[in-house]
């Protein structure tokens, strides 16, 4: 009795099989690479940056710029931010909105809609960071409604230890004689890669109210309020109503960093929430990254 397989014909048939075994794995893996490149992380290649750490670990506030040229605004563009601990992010000139992270939790990323922020010609992009530990990262990729990048955290972004309102609002060189006192921002990996991982999800984020952002559960509203000294270096201030939004407090600038502590409760409680206070050098306002 003669097997299917043996004489010539046979091993020719169990080559072909083979073969088209063979095949069929190259191009299950190729597809498995394409799908897989297609569902990449959101950030795309956008690394965590933050300023370079010195030997000294302590409260640290500064910020991160970027410049970037555009021939035209696109007609929507989506800007995921994260960041750890706290970020407010401006583009040009604009607050765009503020994030922070819990310390030891996978971030969140937060998303804007900026078309209407953008320009044609030059455009800035600036986050305020803050760190009570010293140590953070920042995450950041601008794309538009393509998907096309249009600016990402990474090499080219700018350290500013000191607070410039030409900074925010796009005259202060980033480079050239004029910005001796710069630095290039250190990039520590893209996610998953590094401590934070993967982000959990993407939130959508309205753009912050203060200055004409778009409407929210927030709106921007100034309340008359006495502070009350309560001991040296204690203020308590009354609002005689409960509200809820980002809290922004004017502060004397100093050359140095500010630390305090803000404590927030509707009525007089053992234990209510409180968030650490870091002040940028210069900064002449403190504006809470949460909403409360």
């Amino acid at each position: 009795m003669t097997s299917p397989l043996s004489g010539p014909s046979g091993r020719a048939r169990a080559t072909l099989a083979v073969f088209v075994v063979a095949l069929g794995l190259a191009i299950g893996v190729r597809a498995c690479r394409s799908t897989r490149a297609r569902s990449g992380p959101p950030t795309g290649r956008a690394e965590w940056i933050w300023a370079p750490l010195g030997r000294t670990i302590e409260p640290l506030a500064f910020y991160v710029a970027r410049d970037f040229d555009l021939v035209a605004p696109p007609a929507s563009a989506r800007l995921l931010a994260a960041a750890d601990e706290e970020y407010v992010l401006y583009l040009n000139g604009r607050r765009v909105g503020a994030g922070w992270t819990a310390v030891g939790a996978r971030p969140v990323l937060d998303a804007y809609e900026v078309a209407p922020l953008l320009r044609a010609g030059a455009n800035r992009l600036v986050a305020e960071l803050r760190s009570g530990r010293g140590a953070g990262g920042f995450l950041l990729r601008l794309a538009d409604g393509g998907g096309r990048t249009l600016a990402e955290t990474g090499p080219g972004w700018t350290v500013v230890r000191r607070y410039h309102p030409g900074l925010v609002r796009g005259w202060l060189p980033l480079s050239g004689p004029a910005a001796a006192e710069r630095e290039t921002a250190a990039s520590w990996s893209r996610p998953p890669a590094g401590r934070w991982g993967a982000p959990r999800e993407v939130v959508p984020r309205p753009l912050c109210p203060f200055d004409g952002g778009a409407p929210s559960a927030f709106q921007t509203a100034a309340i008359p309020a006495q502070p009350v000294l309560l001991a040296p270096g204690t203020v308590r201030i009354e609002l005689g109503r409960v509200v809820e939004g980002y809290l922004a407090l004017d502060v004397a600038p100093r050359q140095r960093r500010q630390v305090g502590l803000v404590l927030f409760a509707p009525k007089p409680a053992a234990e209510p929430p409180r968030t650490p206070m870091i002040v940028a050098p210069g900064a002449p306002v403190w504006i809470n990254a949460r909403p409360r």
